[in-house]
């Protein structure tokens, strides 16, 4: 399991690196803004530019045309409130106080990465999870082709494996609970306190224990040579 020294050392050199945490203000700032078409495409042009998704060129599956970045958003937005409805099932419950055990609590977990995967051309799962992290940060987990294996090392028997799919991500949600909970709430606070004051101050910004896990696994996935 991580210590708070290797979480810290993590922390540390993720908001070192300045383009990382101005872009997650940027996109923050972009995801608070007042919703309507134009401002909700530029919120998806964003996501698909800094973590190059892809969304307007890879080749769509089983032959279908390919959507522009227009279609794609409005697909997304139109889907939201159907998200919306079926997210009101969790309350106001974090990732972190979740039960995933549940298997109803997994199904809408699952329904609602599915119907923005569905969204995307290409099928971007890591877009969809992104997309969902930052409109609920503190519930969805980013996924990308690091992060799970780095969860795949410290938990060999959650199965994970590096395929992007629904029952995949609820095994990263878990491993996310497991890291989090082996922290003291001392300690918790103190990383979400270590990640604001190490940001450079132009780009501070609070983040949630999600964002910060996210950071701390990514970070250790990068120094170990994984690529993404």
């Amino acid at each position: 399991m991580l210590t708070i020294c290797q979480a810290q050392q993590a922390i540390e050199f993720f908001n070192k690196k300045t383009q990382y945490p101005a872009a997650d203000a940027v996109i923050a700032v972009a995801f608070s803004a007042k919703m309507n078409q134009l401002s909700h495409l530029m919120r998806i042009a964003l996501l698909d530019a800094l973590f190059v998704t892809n969304l307007a060129k890879s080749k769509p599956p089983r032959g279908r045309l390919r959507k522009s970045l227009v279609e794609i958003s409005e697909s997304i937005r139109t889907s939201l409130q159907g998200i919306e409805y079926r997210l009101q099932s969790l309350g106001s419950q974090n990732l972190m106080t979740l039960n995933l055990q549940y298997e109803q609590i997994q199904s809408t977990i699952r329904s609602v990465i599915e119907t923005v995967v569905a969204c995307c051309n290409n099928r971007s799962f890591s877009f969809a999870a992104k997309y969902l992290h930052f409109v609920r940060p503190a519930l969805f987990a980013p996924w990308d082709s690091i992060v799970p294996k780095v969860v795949k090392c410290i938990f060999p028997e959650l199965t994970l494996s590096f395929r992007g799919t629904a029952n995949n991500y609820i095994r990263l949600l878990v491993a996310h609970q497991r890291i989090w909970s082996g922290f003291t709430e001392e300690k918790q606070t103190a990383l979400l306190k270590y990640d604001f004051e190490t940001q450079p101050e132009k780009w501070r910004r609070h983040n949630t224990p999600v964002r910060v896990m996210d950071k701390i696994l990514w970070t250790i996935g990068k120094s170990k040579g994984e690529s993404g």
